[in-house]
């Protein structure tokens, strides 16, 4: 398993496939991936790309944090300390993925706006 988030979101997955009655087979085709990598998604043992979730989130007609449960509701005093975070881990970053962050970071921002 890779993480406690990872298996949320794969459990998440599973709900609303089992919501629409989509065989695994039949959620993986549409989105152009191995059904077994699909499998082992919804299982917590793998990853989905965010494009991926993105298309999974259309076909369910859900938003991403629907299928993504994460907390919006930080305290202005966990400011810092998320900073810091932040910070270790773009540290550990190349300049692609830099820049691919900023362009993500701008379009979360932008999001959250609205």
């Amino acid at each position: 398993m890779l993480n406690d988030l990872t298996a949320t979101i794969g459990e998440n997955m599973r709900k609303y496939r089992e919501k629409y009655e989509y065989t695994q087979k039949t959620v993986a085709d549409l989105l152009n991936i191995d059904p077994q990598y699909y499998g082992e998604a919804e299982r917590g043992r793998k990853r989905l790309s965010l494009e991926r979730m993105v298309e999974l989130c259309t076909v369910y007609k859900i938003s991403l944090d629907d299928l993504i449960p994460v907390s919006t509701q930080a305290e202005e005093g966990d400011r810092e300390g998320i900073l810091s975070q932040i910070q270790t881990v773009l540290s550990q970053c190349t300049l692609d993925q830099l820049s691919l962050i900023h362009i993500l970071a701008k379009d979360i921002r932008d999001f959250a706006q609205k």
